[in-house]
């Protein structure tokens, strides 16, 4: 059995890092197993090595661990109260970053002239996703050459590579990470995980391979969850339904620890996708992302896309209601043409092509 504290008596820096980089961002360790906080159910405080699962679980269950319970917050707003507790004395008022993006006087003129604003309050849900196959590891490190091969189901078995070489303090050139059938990804299998760096620094104690396999409800815990924004969102329209101007304002929960690329999944990726397939002049978007006594979150079946996507087109079925305008004609009258490609938006990215009708 080994626990965080003998981790730190070897020279294994047993700390996940992240895979971006975003100005301005409050990254807190991530330690491969707890020492003496937990954040959220299902951060690993104990690992257990045996030579068959039936030992292995019954070990398990012999762990005792002592909690003293503290406050708690797992809603993405709530988080930013001035009474809510604090998980990391980094980030203080629990705000991991504040992200903006667009021209934010432009569109608020843009706003000033419209003839119509309309607004939306949306809650884009934390969900769980749950691949066919559980994520499961094997790793098998050779004392004799100091090489650790590491067999996973893993959607970016590269970045895996970069990554578990700076938790176990390895050169990638002693790591080989090999990605067979992968039994199902969509986003969570793509990230960085504790067990992984684990399993790798078991077998390295031991000299002998070390197999991890999460259980369902293991899944449930210890993997990354997908969405999780709280988002007012509002519209201005010229009196013929012509889009002039969006502007979004979102509280994004981003977990008890930050995962690979969390952060720019809840912040980026929605971000940028804001303009949809519209021509819309002005749009400003800012995002505040929080950490909560939750698990993290990471991208999950288009990464930050669709959660962009639901919130322009709830406004969009909700102009052509209060236009008395069917939304089909609504958004046809919106599109970008195909004779306006490539088109620049307002928010960073420029489409090569499209053919939206």
């Amino acid at each position: 059995a080994y626990t965080a504290a003998d981790v730190a008596a070897t020279d294994t820096p047993g700390i996940l890092e992240l895979g971006l980089d975003i100005p301005g961002l409050v990254v807190p360790d991530r330690p491969m197993m707890a020492a003496d906080r937990v954040r959220y159910q299902g951060e690993a405080v104990a690992a257990v090595v045996a030579e068959d699962r039936y030992a292995a679980r019954d070990a398990v269950e012999a762990v005792d661990v002592t909690y003293d319970p503290l406050d708690a917050v797992v809603d993405p707003v709530a988080a930013t109260d001035e009474d809510a507790p604090t998980l990391h004395e980094e980030a203080p008022d629990n705000v991991a970053v504040d992200w903006t993006i667009g021209d934010e006087e432009r569109t608020r003129e843009a706003f000033a002239d419209a003839d119509h604003v309309v607004a939306v309050d949306a809650v884009n849900q934390r969900l769980i996703p749950n691949p066919m196959e559980p994520r499961t590891v094997l790793a098998e490190y050779d004392e004799g050459t100091g090489k650790l091969t590491v067999t996973m189901s893993t959607q970016t078995p590269h970045r895996d590579r970069t990554l578990l070489a700076t938790t176990l303090g390895l050169p990638e050139s002693r790591i080989r990470v090999k990605a067979p059938d992968v039994g199902g990804g969509f986003g969570p299998k793509g990230h960085h995980y504790p067990e992984e760096g684990i399993a790798g620094w078991c077998s390295m104690q031991l000299g002998r391979p070390v197999e991890w396999q999460a259980t369902r409800r293991e899944n449930y815990l210890t993997g990354t969850h997908g969405r999780n924004h709280d988002s007012r969102a509002e519209l201005a329209l010229d009196g013929d339904g012509t889009f002039r101007a969006l502007r979004v304002r979102s509280h994004a929960g981003l977990g008890g620890h930050l995962s690979t690329a969390g952060p720019g999944i809840a912040t980026g990726y929605f971000g940028f996708s804001l303009s949809n397939q519209y021509r819309i002049p002005a749009v400003h978007c800012r995002v505040t992302g929080t950490f909560t006594n939750t698990a993290p979150i990471d991208a999950y079946r288009g990464a930050g896309r669709p959660e962009a996507v639901f919130l322009v087109e709830r406004l969009v079925k909700k102009a052509g209601t209060e236009l008395g305008v069917d939304p089909t004609e609504l958004r046809r009258r919106n599109y970008v043409e195909k004779d306006e490609f490539p088109y620049q938006t307002p928010v960073a990215v420029e489409y090569d092509s499209g053919d939206y009708e």
